[in-house]
């Protein structure tokens, strides 16, 4: 079940709101500037701050009636990705009787009402108790739950130490399950055609940057707009970045292919690649990363989160402790130098074994076999 995006399978079922006049009446009032329920309610008031962090969401919202849907009602076992904003915390907790495994994309589901902790250290002072209200919400629904009925899943060892030892989620069963991905799609393919399809040719090596919005601070794009300043690595190589940028934000010295969402053409793109740059200053285990290793291109980034567990230095990338422009750049110049982008063949064989979808799958089910035996 989803509430804003889903793919067209017959096995996804949208989440709406049967109040449809109720509901066209609430967007011709916030049109009006009038927030005329709870969702657009707490968006008036985080509004102003939205271009200082990535996300925030609350942990009240009006989908109270969601334990009563129908897929929910005939499920045995619920699994809960990225809720943010959709789940009333209070009242989904307290009504639901049946085991809850949460697979953590984020920080989010042990802290208040942000998704990383930089954010929260950087911004929370701002809300005025805000984050607060957010984390007690939770507090309040987890302590009274019992300990068989939610299951925490993380894709990183990372993920799973900083849930493990939060106050909200630390009594719960934890697992880590790491992310799998499509190795069909995902796969080796011959570098120079590939650059030739997306108009990449270049007698440089391609250094590829990725992420759903080059404006979120934490993926580190404005560590590579710093990058591009030295004209000794401009005469060396040559930047690709895909998503989603602003004008302001644009520059002659980076090839900028927009938002690719179709997976069959992102693939093309890592193949294409060299070096696949990685700059995230705080991430879980990022899915780009494992699919520019299934394709067979080194990684080069910083010593965090759950990239710090899969890159080894000289074996599929090369990672930087030094969290800084410089770090970076001698990452890269590192990763080119012991020749990291002649091993393409070699790193995708070990990524597509360790993170092909099979993996990912029979672990789930063991997961879910274990819940559902312990209720019989």
């Amino acid at each position: 079940m989803f509430l804003e995006k889903g793919s067209e399978s017959k096995y996804e079922i949208k989440y709406s709101k049967k109040l449809y006049l109720i509901d066209l009446a609430a967007r011709i009032l916030k049109k009006m500037g009038l927030p005329p329920n709870l969702e657009q309610s707490n968006d008036f008031k985080i509004r102003r701050f939205k271009k200082k962090f990535e996300y925030f969401s609350f942990a009240n919202t009006s989908y109270i009636d969601l334990p009563n849907h129908e897929a929910i009602q005939h499920c045995d076992i619920i699994n809960l990705h990225f809720v943010a904003n959709f789940i009333d915390v209070p009242s989904f907790f307290k009504n639901i009787k049946k085991p809850i495994v949460w697979t953590l994309h984020d920080m989010n589901p042990f802290q208040g009402g942000f998704h990383y902790k930089l954010d929260e250290k950087a911004y929370a002072f701002q809300l005025n108790g805000l984050d607060d209200e957010q984390y007690d919400f939770k507090r309040r629904a987890f302590k009274p739950l019992s300990k068989n009925l939610l299951t925490i899943v993380t894709p990183s060892f990372w993920m799973y130490q900083k849930s493990k030892d939060s106050q909200l989620l630390r009594k719960f069963s934890h697992f880590h399950i790491s992310n799998g991905i499509d190795t069909e799609i995902f796969k080796p393919l011959n570098k120079k055609e590939c650059a030739k399809s997306l108009e990449m040719s270049t007698n440089k090596p391609i250094v590829l940057f990725v992420a759903e919005s080059l404006r979120n601070k934490r993926k580190g794009f404005n560590l590579v707009l710093d990058l591009v300043k030295d004209p000794n690595l401009l005469l060396k190589y040559h930047f690709v970045a895909v998503g989603e940028v602003q004008n302001s934000r644009a520059t002659k010295d980076i090839t900028f292919l927009g938002r690719i969402s179709d997976e069959v053409q992102m693939s093309k793109v890592y193949n294409a690649a060299d070096f696949f740059i990685l700059p995230s200053i705080e991430d879980n285990l990022p899915n780009t990363m494992i699919e520019s290793l299934c394709c067979g291109t080194p990684v080069v980034g910083f010593e965090v989160g759950g990239i710090k567990e899969t890159i080894t230095n000289g074996e599929n990338g090369f990672l930087s402790k030094e969290i800084t422009v410089d770090g970076l750049k001698k990452a890269l110049l590192n990763c080119d130098e012991i020749g990291m982008a002649k091993y393409g063949q070699k790193i995708a064989e070990n990524a597509r074994l360790k993170f092909q979808l099979t993996l990912q799958t029979d672990k789930y089910i063991a997961l879910y076999n274990s819940l559902v035996r312990q209720l019989s």
